[in-house]
């Protein structure tokens, strides 16, 4: 029986990523800096479904399944990927089996955004820049190109992700388990 679960498990999960690299690599807009997608959605359904762990490893993996089939002529660069885990990983502590409020979503997208997003992200974006582009920037210049996407994706995530959880969460859970 266990093996089944884990079995479904998987399934699901790679499910979810291929969802991922659709919405994230074909259907949104991505420059070195900056992206805009929905790709977000089914990564943190993973998270909300499975944990933190699972969470973490699902955005990880499927971030470097998204440059192997839909690179973009874009170089890899495993920095981001250590930023897409830590996504999962706190999706998955703050939603994992917990109550599904506009609140603790908004934390979450709030957190995840200044911490990851504003924070460390832009530290991989200047490393990355200057050892595979070749060009030097400042980590304030970095940053002050995230603020806007990010203003403008704070609202859209928390809706978002809120309304998955709170409408589709029950059918998430029936299936998923």
């Amino acid at each position: 029986m266990k093996k089944t679960v884990a079995l479904k498990k998987l399934v699901i999960t790679s499910l979810l990523m291929a969802m991922n690299i659709v919405l994230a690599r074909y259907l949104g807009v991505t420059t070195d800096i900056v992206k805009f997608n929905f790709g977000f959605l089914p990564l943190t359904a993973a998270a909300i479904l499975y944990g933190p762990v699972w969470g973490g490893c699902t955005f990880a993996a499927a971030d470097v399944l998204g440059m192997l089939i839909a690179g973009g002529g874009r170089t890899y660069f495993p920095l981001f990927t250590v930023s897409e885990f830590l996504y999962g990983v706190a999706y998955g502590l703050i939603l994992h089996k917990k109550e599904k409020t506009l609140a603790r979503v908004s934390f979450a997208v709030a957190l995840t955004t200044v911490v990851i997003n504003l924070m460390i992200t832009p530290v991989w974006n200047m490393l990355y820049m200057r050892l595979i582009v070749g060009k030097t920037l400042t980590y304030w210049a970095v940053v002050a190109a995230k603020l806007v996407p990010a203003a403008i994706l704070v609202p859209i995530k928390i809706i978002s992700i809120y309304l998955l959880w709170r409408y589709g969460g029950r059918s998430m859970e029936k299936y998923a388990n």
